[in-house]
């Protein structure tokens, strides 16, 4: 299934290249330096199975994390609001497979004086049917 993780992260990440709000983001996986910033960062999923009796899938949940600078708080927050509002809708699936649901369960939205940036949390959970091909 990790193949099937991993196409999924890359057409979620396609998809959210696709936004206007985030095309002065960096993608990554980790932390980068504050230089890097803005950084749209996409944490590790959590996969569990899926299935019925005709499909195979998987229900994934993913945080993702929108870092900018200190005093970039509508940035921020219009990039979340962005993705809030396409999510649902969004076209997110690697070839043979079908996503049936996306759901933003959670945002949170703050300033981090630790880091000095302006920060944004969000919980995503895509559920995909992959047919029989598991």
């Amino acid at each position: 299934m990790s193949a099937v993780l991993n196409d999924l992260k890359t057409a979620l990440v396609s998809w959210l290249q696709t936004l206007p709000e985030l095309s002065g983001f960096t993608f990554a996986d980790r932390p980068g330096p504050p230089s890097a910033r803005p950084t749209v960062m996409l944490g590790a999923a959590a996969m569990r199975p899926w299935s019925t009796d005709t499909m195979v899938g998987a229900d994934c949940d993913w945080t993702l994390t929108l870092l900018t600078e200190t005093g970039s708080f509508q940035t921020v927050q219009a990039a979340a609001s962005a993705i809030q509002a396409g999510f649902r809708s969004a076209s997110i699936a690697p070839v043979g497979a079908v996503t049936l649901a996306h759901r933003v369960t959670s945002v949170t939205i703050d300033h981090d004086s630790a880091q000095d940036t302006e920060r944004a949390v969000l919980r995503l959970s895509l559920l995909a049917d992959f047919g029989d091909d598991l």
